[in-house]
Formats: structure tokens, sequence, C-alpha cells
């Protein structure tokens, strides 16, 4: 007899103390049959970390197809702000792809941006105000941050020995893995927001509205890449596997990935760092890193599709 999808409250609160109650759901036939349509359909980054972070809210919006806030106001707000930022700098790159860009090319972005993050806010919100309240708040933090960066490219090509030439801008990845007990291929799949390079060395980057130091992005040992503070680096690795299978990419040429954090603007470019502490940064990205964290990866795949391991909300989250 096939059991039903519950979800079963482990531990008493008399045991917890001072905390609300931890939750686990069990995998049953139907979860499964679900998680097959998701390995067909593709896992993304984001889906990912959520799975390291919370399986409980993975479960919810994957396997459930449910989208639950915290605070809805909140974080409709945070995510219309992400999407404008990133549909606004698509727009002013891309026709750029392929080309090296110059200060004049950064002056004439300067002169369309303010219109286009005003386009982009209106379609994200059709009938919004942009002159009250929230909306306003919004609106004037996505405009900042669209000027912040540009004038950070524009201080970066003034130096005449910088070339940068844009590659890509929000392209899609994908690529199927195979997983040691699944009969079954999984397949992963992203959005790039930026592929560029600098002065001969080709970068992969995601662009954050939030708050990211270097040290999220520091992983000298993968056994240690599922806390929380690595899971914006497993994105952009995964960002980084996915391009170098899809374009068979040549390692003999240097290969960076990081993060443009856009309330962290003044420290630049945060790459990828797998030195290990107080040793010189080592920011290269190799083949055999690649294969060596797209294996750690696989551990974690393993976990969501074992009919040993339940959906179980972490000890540190509160409700």
């Amino acid at each position: 007899m096939m059991r039903q999808d519950v979800v079963h409250k482990n531990i008493s609160p008399k045991v917890i103390s001072n905390k609300q109650q931890l939750k686990e759901v069990y995998k049953t036939e139907a979860t499964f049959a679900r998680l097959k349509e998701l390995a067909k359909k593709g896992i993304s980054p984001s889906a990912l970390t959520n799975y390291l972070y919370n399986p409980i809210s993975f479960y919810k919006q994957k396997v459930l197809k449910i989208k639950e806030f915290d605070d809805v106001e909140e974080t409709v707000a945070f995510n219309t702000l992400g999407t404008v930022v990133h549909e606004t700098l698509d727009e002013l790159y891309t026709p750029f792809v392929n080309q090296f860009l110059s200060v004049a090319n950064i002056k004439q972005m300067q002169k369309e941006a303010k219109d286009l993050v005003t386009k982009h806010f209106e379609l994200q919100f059709k009938n919004g105000d942009l002159t009250k309240g929230k909306n306003r708040l919004i609106f004037e933090v996505a405009n900042r941050f669209v000027t912040n960066f540009l004038t950070k490219e524009k201080e970066l090509l003034e130096d005449d020995k910088n070339q940068l030439k844009i590659i890509a801008t929000e392209e899609n990845l994908a690529a199927e893995i195979e997983i040691e007990g699944l009969d079954f291929k999984v397949k992963l799949h992203g959005q790039v927001d930026r592929v560029d390079e600098l002065n001969g060395v080709l970068r992969i980057i995601d662009y954050k509205t939030g708050m990211v130091t270097g040290g999220n992005l520091r992983v000298p040992e993968f056994e240690y890449l599922r806390d929380e503070k690595h899971l914006k680096a497993i994105q952009v690795l995964l960002y980084t596997y996915l391009f170098t299978k899809g374009k068979n990419y040549d390692f003999s040429k240097p290969l960076e990935a990081g993060i443009y954090s856009f309330k962290n603007l003044n420290s630049g470019f945060l790459p990828i760092d797998f030195a290990l502490p107080r040793r010189k940064a080592e920011t290269k990205i190799t083949q055999e890193k690649l294969d060596e964290f797209i294996e750690e990866i696989k551990i974690y795949i393993k976990e969501i599709y074992s009919s040993k391991i339940d959906f179980l909300e972490p000890a540190d989250l509160r409700y």
C-alpha cells in the first residue's frame, strides 16, 4: 500500500525548547514520479541550492509546485528589483555581444539606463505607480544599481590597458549528467547573466542584487561546499560547468567565474577562489576542478532521489 505524502512533526516541542517544531516529508511513489519529471525538465542552480538550504522548501516548490513566501510583499518587491536590474543590463549589453566595449559605448548606455529601468519596472508592475511608496523605492534602488555598475565599467575601460569583450548575456545553458545508482539522466539547466573576456580571461558572471563578499566565494575544499555561506559559489560553478560543457571549452585558455554584488560594487568582480586560508588567491578554473565539483553535486542530487532520505527541515530554520 502506497503511503500518502504527509508532513510529520518528528520532534516534540517540549524537547526543542523555544524553537518551532521541525518537519519531515516522507517520499512516496507520487513524489518520485514528480522528481523524475523534474530530472527530465531540468534542475536549476537556484533549485539545487534551495534544496541544500531547506529541503522542505524545495519539496513545496518543485514537488507540490507551490510558490511560498514568508512575507509576500517584501519577497515580491525584492524579486522585482532583481528582475528589473537583470533585464535592464541584458538590454543594454545585448547589442555589443561579440564586440569589445569602449568608454563611448558605456556613456551611451548611461544615457539610456533610466528609461530602460522605467520600461522594465512597468513590465513587472503594469499598473504600478512609480511615484509613490514602495514602488518608488524599488525604482530608485534599481536605477542606482544600474547607474553605479555602469560607472564602474566606464572606470575600468578608461584604463587603456583593459580590454573588455562581451561574449554572451542571459544565455540559456543545459547539460545532462549520469549519476551512479540512478537509471535515468538528470538535466541541469540555467541562465547565465553574463559571459565576457577581460584582458584575455574568460569570465562567467552572476549578478546579485543582494550582499555578497569574497568569503562567500572562497571554496578551498569541496567537501564543505554545502555550507550555507557557499551556496552562491555553487550556483556560479554550476553555470561554469554548463557553459564549458556546452561549448566544449578549451581549458588551455584562462577561465574564471564569480559575482558582481550590487550592494558591494566597490569590491568589483568577486571571483571563485580555491586557495587555502592565508594562501595566495587561486582563481583559475581548470577541468580537474570542475570535475571534482560536479562529483560533489552528484552526491547532493543523489540525496534528492534517495528513497532512504526524506525531506527534512533544517534544525536552525525557524518558522
